[in-house]
């Protein structure tokens, strides 16, 4: 009998420990055209949702290491998510590329 409650007592803290996920990545992003104020702004337009919904939850751009760093909850967005943002905005990151189009787009917003 005491035993089975050993057993018991085991397998309770075994499926509580199963449950526990950490919810929040950390990523990296390179972005080679961010070099200005003006394009962190434009960057942080493009994730302006997931900032408002607190998908995101730290963002921050450093235009002269052309970084950003941000968390994310990782059950509600991938790290993929990010990257189309930022390339939608007209920049490259990482391995994505910006559409020509976007880039077009960028260059008319924010002419250098």
């Amino acid at each position: 009998m005491q035993s089975k409650a050993l057993l018991s007592a085991l397998l309770l803290c075994a499926s509580c420990a199963a449950c526990f996920r950490n919810e929040t990545t950390h990523f990296e992003m390179s972005v080679p055209d961010m070099t200005r104020d003006a394009d962190v702004a434009r960057i942080r337009s493009a994730v302006s949702d997931m900032l408002e919904k607190r998908t995101i939850t730290a963002f921050e751009a450093d235009p002269a290491a052309r970084r950003i760093v941000c968390s994310f909850n990782n059950r509600e967005l991938g790290e993929c998510n990010l990257l189309l943002a930022v390339a939608r905005a007209g920049y490259d990151a990482n391995d994505w590329k910006a559409l020509p189009s976007d880039k077009a787009a960028r260059e008319k917003a924010i002419p250098r």
